[in-house]
Order: C-alpha cells, then structure tokens, then sequence
C-alpha cells in the first residue's frame, strides 16, 4: 500500500539532495511566506496554503517528478500529470501509470 507515493517522494527526495540549490529556493519561499502572512488569521492560512502548493508543485517539476497545477482551472484536485492523469488532491484513482503524491 502506498508504494506509488512513496516512489514519487524518493524521487523527489533524491532531487533535493541532488540539487540543494532547489531545496535552498523551495525553504526560502516557504519561510518568506511565512513571514509575510500571518497565520492566527484565518484568512491568510489560505494565501499560504496555496502559496505552498505552487513552490511544492514547481520544486517537485525540478526534481523530475511531472506535476501539473490545475487548482486555477479546477478547484476540487490538485495535481495531474501532463497527460491529464489525477495524482494529488482529494480523490485517488487507481492510475497504473501514475505516481499519485
């Protein structure tokens, strides 16, 4: 159980420890979130949260790991990969091919 995830965070795992710069960039941008947005407000942990998800998305694309935000065109899901394929978000299908993060 849980094999696909976890393949995929290697993956991504590996490409930070590979690539410190990337993790460098992604830990930088989280915390200046953090510092510019006030969390106790209720409203601001929105802001951050899909703050988040886009450094997330765009550090996992660096480490080879092929996501693809569409939270702007559909709020439900997350993540697809580039053919389309659901891989994070609220649901999980049973997708053969792809790494569901």
């Amino acid at each position: 159980m849980f094999e696909r995830e976890r393949a995929g965070f290697i993956v991504f795992r590996e490409g930070l420890a590979q690539q410190p710069v990337i993790r460098q960039q992604m830990e930088s941008a989280i915390s200046d979130v953090f510092w510019n947005y006030d969390t106790s407000i209720w409203e601001n942990r929105f802001i951050v949260g899909g703050v988040i998800e886009y450094v997330l998305g765009a550090a996992m694309r660096a480490c080879s790991v092929p996501v693809v935000h569409r939270g702007a065109l559909k709020m439900d899901e997350d993540y697809y990969d580039e053919q389309g394929n659901f891989i994070a978000g609220e649901n999980y299908p049973t997708i053969d091919h792809v790494i569901p993060l």
